[in-house]
């Protein structure tokens, strides 16, 4: 006799949606259904749902770009949801993306997401009850150009279980203070998780009392803290925002290259692991980015940094490799050399690359022309773009 036990399936649907129709497919949707978003921007109709977990992903190569922010209520009455966002690009030029008063969070997910212009807060949250966030979490994501009105970047009053950021790249926060700051009383029984692994960060918070990470005392002793891959740098910064703030907990910090940025400030640290790379241990003076002035924080296959990971990958933001096979050294330099910049100085290329150099001038000067180096004239267009 053969006894056949059925097991109840569910499966999530996959809804295609555009900006008139989004606000009703997720009101409709179930819990773990996927909405593709056609290409379009969207303005309105996004929030979360009571009991669903929801993912609002862009249709392969469209353009869908989220200029809302969404408000969070005024109660706690929206509880136990979660929003993905995956394939999208935020761009809202507004000073917060989620605001307000909302239930427990079960995860804020954000998958290869462009977030850019969010003036102060990506997250803020005003509850006078205690609630909770799972996980807050991004992967292969691109954070630039936030926090001109200053303020953190997530800044919840909910008790936050876990925050995970890799694979990707944060930069230009210069007016922004830390990435992450609580802002309830302490919930010292809430043992904390913070991964932090291969991301680029550069020109992050704008003083020394900022953080990466800045949690004081709220958590738990038993809290971990982990850092490894990652390239942190703050050129021409002299107060230095610190990698993490904290009170007690456990800290890994391993096979970083923090490059003029702060330190892992960690009081009374429960347990503490530092094994960090260093500019002169690689053998390097400067980390390599290709153009970082202009958002290019390319390494090449050829640097000592992209070997120098626990793993004997890159450091930082993988998706910034440069595989050389046939390396070109270019060099750029302006003269009189108070005459102004050039973008890039210095940087490796593959032979065949189009490049361009772009020239700015200082007060009082023009610019004349480019000459390689035995002084020939190259170009007088500014800027320039040749193949090396």
């Amino acid at each position: 006799m053969i006894f056949l036990f059925g097991t109840n399936l569910i499966s999530a649907s996959t809804i295609n949606v555009t900006p008139a129709t989004i606000g009703a497919s997720l009101t409709a949707a179930a819990d773990g259904d996927i909405l593709l978003l056609g290409a379009g921007t969207y303005a309105s109709g996004i929030n979360f749902q009571t009991g669903k977990v929801i993912t609002l992903q862009g249709v392969d190569k469209a353009t869908v770009i989220i200029t809302q922010a969404i408000g969070l209520g005024t109660s706690t009455a929206v509880t136990n949801c979660g929003l993905l966002f995956k394939d999208l690009t935020i761009n809202i030029a507004a000073s917060y993306f989620m605001d307000g008063t909302i239930g427990d969070l079960k995860i804020i997910e954000f998958n290869n997401v462009v977030i850019q212009n969010v003036n102060r807060c990506l997250l803020r949250t005003g509850n006078t009850t205690v609630n909770t966030i799972d996980l807050i979490k991004f992967n292969n994501c691109t954070i630039k150009n936030c926090g001109s009105g200053g303020y953190n970047f997530i800044y919840p009053k909910h008790v936050v279980k876990s925050l995970e950021v890799t694979n990707s790249t944060l930069s230009n926060y210069t007016s922004g203070e830390s990435f992450f700051y609580p802002n309830h009383a302490a919930a010292t029984s809430n043992v904390f998780t913070f991964l932090f692994q291969n991301n680029t960060v550069y020109k992050w918070g704008k003083d020394d009392t900022r953080a990466l990470c800045n949690v004081r005392n709220l958590y738990s002793t038993a809290s971990n803290y982990v850092f490894k891959n990652n390239i942190m740098a703050e050129p021409g910064a002299t107060l230095l925002p610190k990698i993490v703030i904290a009170t007690g907990g456990n800290l890994v910090a391993e096979k970083n290259l923090v490059v003029n940025y702060g330190t892992y400030t960690m009081t009374s640290a429960t347990s503490s692991s530092i094994t960090d790379n260093t500019l002169a241990g690689l053998g390097l003076s400067t980390v390599g980015f290709a153009d970082a002035a202009n958002g290019d924080f390319s390494i090449v296959s050829t640097s000592p940094v992209a070997t120098a990971s626990t793993t004997a990958g890159i450091i930082g933001d993988p998706r910034w490799l440069k595989v050389v096979s046939a390396p070109a050294n270019l060099t750029v330099s302006a003269a009189p050399v108070a005459g102004g910049t050039v973008s890039p100085s210095s940087a490796i290329y593959n032979q065949g690359d189009n490049i361009t150099v772009t020239a700015t001038r200082n007060f009082g000067y023009s610019f004349k022309r480019w000459v390689d180096g035995n002084g020939a004239l190259v170009s007088t267009a500014n800027p320039y773009t040749f193949t090396i």
